[in-house]
């Protein structure tokens, strides 16, 4: 049994490697939801050919004028050197799994344990024809983690292994709380998906 797991993390690990290929090739809109009620909208978009979140809307409602200059000075200045990416959770590469973690398969669902004390276990459903990743639940077992022990992160994709949703009910030192992100509009990118800034003359 764990040989069949073995082998088909490899091929669900082969998938994710192309999906990200194709990921990569598109722009789309996130919504990240802070309960009980804050959002902020972004567009994630291609910046001198990097990932990034470019903030549109917050509460639903168009920025201001002054915060809207205010998103242009910071993508001038992240196109100078420091970039900021996409949102994403650190939870370890999936390729690793193998060498980390205790795997076991059932049917459509593999679930991983952590070996030696590591900060998350898995549990990652998968399509059976296509291998691509379904779901993927992770939750704070152990130390090594920004978040306490449990703290839960579901990653939802379409069918097609586009981001679709991410849920995360965290736990930190004071408290806990909520977030929700939500990933629709997806579309090639193009000249308006894609921005350049030259470097100052200056």
């Amino acid at each position: 049994m764990l040989l069949l797991a073995l082998e088909v993390l490899r091929l669900v690990v082969t998938a994710e490697q192309e999906q990200d290929k194709i990921r990569d090739q598109y722009a789309y809109r996130e919504v990240q939801l802070n309960l009980p009620s804050r959002a902020q909208t972004f567009d994630v978009i291609r910046l001198n050919g990097k990932p990034y979140r470019k903030l549109v809307e917050r509460n639903g409602k168009p920025l201001s004028e002054k915060e809207s200059r205010q998103v242009q000075e910071n993508m001038r200045k992240t196109a100078r050197g420091l970039f900021t990416r996409t949102y994403s959770m650190n939870l370890g590469k999936l390729s690793e799994l193998e060498n980390t973690h205790e795997l076991s398969l059932e049917g459509n669902l593999i679930t991983a344990n952590p070996k030696s004390g590591g900060p998350y276990k898995h549990r990652i459903t998968f399509d059976p024809q296509t291998h691509r990743i379904l779901t993927r639940q992770s939750e704070v077992v152990g130390p090594g983690s920004q978040f306490k022990p449990g703290t839960t992160i579901q990653i939802d994709f379409t069918p097609g292994g586009f981001l679709q949703k991410m849920e995360i009910d965290f736990k930190v030192r004071f408290g806990g709380g909520k977030q929700i992100h939500t990933f629709t509009n997806y579309r090639k990118f193009d000249a308006e998906s894609t921005i350049n800034f030259e470097e100052s003359k200056w």
